[in-house]
């Protein structure tokens, strides 16, 4: 509402000249573009979108279950960082997290996930005069660039993936980067897009990923092995 769409405005963050300009209207409102979603009660969510700085240098950024309650967060984009999640009422939403990520060139990927408790889970951004101020007199000439909008199921968001005129179903498999191989996943390991990216594999619902045989992956000499490890629980130091 209250706001104009100015397309191909910008290089987009895979280097395209796709993304759009979410430019305000002069009224004394809020400024935002939004979508519903019809879905049920009790159902999850993960909404990613990028965006970048242009005459505002804040939004707010989240999914409205169009009753009275909210999951949304202000982001600061200039400086990367999160503010306030509850400028608009937050009680009808459950396991909310947030996060932002960097995707250069002043981009930010924004995720919101939760748990909404009505039948609608509607994706919205708003334009901001600053960091708590939401509602105000716009001009024709300011708003914010956006691109990559997405709205999926689950408490973790994925890699971006373009849709047109239909939702989709993302592959559960892996490619190589060697011989183009696909790996496939058993008991759906989740991708979390947090730090780069990583797969939360949990070994109680025994999940992995199964690679078929190719011989440009066999070890024939010496081998490092490199890992990141997160450690939850700590029983004892030996």
């Amino acid at each position: 509402g209250e706001v104009t769409i100015s397309p191909n405005a910008a290089i987009a963050p895979d280097g395209t000249l796709t993304a759009d300009k979410v430019l305000e209207t002069v009224n004394n409102a809020t400024h935002y573009v939004s979508q519903n979603y019809s879905t049920t009660a009790g159902t999850s969510f993960t909404y990613t979108v990028f965006l970048k700085a242009a005459e505002r240098t804040f939004a707010f950024v989240g999914m409205s279950d169009l009753v009275t309650c909210d999951c949304h967060v202000v982001v600061n984009l200039i400086a990367g960082t999160l503010g306030s999640t509850s400028l608009i009422g937050v009680g009808g939403w459950t396991n909310r997290s947030f996060a932002i990520d960097s995707a250069g060139n002043g981009w930010w990927r924004v995720r919101c996930s939760g748990t909404t408790s009505t039948t609608y889970a509607s994706p919205r951004i708003y334009t901001m005069a600053s960091g708590t101020t939401a509602g105000y007199v716009g001009t024709t000439t300011s708003g914010v660039f956006m691109w990559g909008a997405q709205l999926e199921r689950g408490l973790t968001a994925t890699p971006y993936t373009q849709t047109v005129a239909a939702g989709v179903t993302r592959s559960t498999n892996l490619v190589d980067m060697i011989g183009g191989s696909s790996s496939v996943a058993t008991n759906n390991p989740q991708f979390n897009n947090n730090n780069g990216g990583y797969f939360n594999i949990s070994s109680a619902s025994t999940q992995y990923f199964q690679h078929p045989v190719y011989s440009a992956l066999d070890i024939t000499n010496n081998l490092t092995l490199e890992a990141f490890v997160y450690v939850t629980t700590w029983n004892s130091i030996g």
